[in-house]
């Protein structure tokens, strides 16, 4: 592309920005509580502008009889990903590397913190 200067009728190329992708994403999520008597399922949606590449993070966490564990992963998981060696490589093997060994810390943490009050049958990454 090319345009000529008005006042100098010099042809210039202007410079353009650095190519970068970009998310265009429109995202709903819906959370039924059916028959039970408490919400026991949380969800995650998290979207992040990067320099090089948007990301977005989209987690549901089933309770299974005790939203401990559920709450626990959705406020853990997608940060103990990001910081694990890999997850940031061009190498699409060592990102998926990076997601698994972040699902494993994130559960290692969550026996850690597991507390007498969570429900035997709480979730499990």
């Amino acid at each position: 592309m090319e345009f000529v200067g008005a006042s100098t009728g010099k042809k210039s190329t202007p410079k353009m920005p650095a190519k970068r992708q970009v998310l265009g994403l429109r995202v709903t999520s819906d959370s039924n509580q059916g028959g039970r008597d408490h919400m026991e399922d949380m969800i995650s949606i998290r979207y992040e502008r990067r320099k090089d590449n948007d990301c977005a993070f989209f987690g549901v966490f089933d309770g299974h009889g005790g939203k401990e564990a559920a709450v626990f992963a959705r406020d853990t998981l997608w940060d103990t990903i990001k910081a694990q060696r890999g997850f940031e490589s061009k190498d699409p093997e060592k990102v998926k590397q990076a997601i698994s060994e972040g699902f494993l810390k994130t559960q290692d943490a969550m026996w850690k913190k597991r507390v007498l009050a969570w429900r035997k049958e709480s979730v499990v990454l």
